[in-house]
């Protein structure tokens, strides 16, 4: 089984406005990991909303780590360059170009809940 990438998948609903609505929405903590982190897999966290964009063909939150159940989970964390979550794309767009959206700052006292694991797994 070929894991493309392992993140924090959201439990909460997200509402999103493009063509192309992500189905398990999620922050990649790693894309193509050599190593998996299946120990971490459950642990759950929390995030903040602190960004929204949208250019017509990405749309997304920029987040930041309230808190989280496992240290390595925060480590893992510390290594995303851009925090964010795809909420959707349009036909053109690719979710992995959401961390150049131009966020706008956004806080709406919003919560994300989340758990570790991988888009395998999530979607069992």
């Amino acid at each position: 089984m070929n894991i493309y990438y392992e993140g924090f998948f959201i439990l909460n609903d997200l509402d999103s406005k493009l063509a192309k609505p992500i189905q398990y929405k999620h922050a990649t903590t790693e894309y193509r990991p050599k190593e998996l982190h299946t120990h971490l897999y459950g642990k759950t966290a929390n995030f903040a909303i602190i960004g929204y964009g949208c250019d017509g063909v990405n749309e997304g939150y920029k987040v930041a780590l309230l808190s989280c159940e496992d240290e390595e989970l925060e480590k893992l964390y510390s290594n995303i360059p851009v925090p964010h979550i795809t909420l959707s794309v349009s036909s053109e767009g690719k979710a992995k170009d959401t961390r150049n959206l131009n966020f706008k700052d956004y806080h709406d006292g919003t919560i994300i809940k989340a758990k570790a694991s991988n888009q395998h797994s999530i979607s069992e």
